[in-house]
């Protein structure tokens, strides 16, 4: 923390001041590293920097879509199959049904 706060990159409660993937905090942490670390922060490699992502809550996942993604993959809801809703599959062709 103390290379952090040397670097100003965190703000007055602790917090990085940008998203973690600027990466302004590798250049102080790599300093302040042992010399026999293993960690190359290294984006998706290094454990470090995927806490830092994990940390900043920005990272790839998320559950915004969660439930539609579900209902999909169950066929439920709006993506339920034609035959569970009572649907003819010809009345899902663009044509209203007609075969053309």
């Amino acid at each position: 923390l103390h290379a952090l706060n040397e670097a100003d990159v965190l703000d007055a409660k602790g917090f990085l001041k940008s998203d973690a993937r600027a990466r302004t905090w590798v250049k102080p942490t790599s300093s302040a590293l042992p010399a026999d670390s293993s960690d190359t922060l290294v984006p998706d490699e290094s454990c470090l920097a995927e806490l830092m992502n994990v940390a900043t809550a920005k990272h790839e996942f998320t559950a915004q879509f969660a439930a539609d993604m579900l209902d999909f993959c169950e066929e439920k809801g709006k993506y339920a199959a034609p035959a569970a809703t009572g649907a003819k599959f010809d009345s899902l062709l663009p044509s209203g049904g007609s075969k053309a």
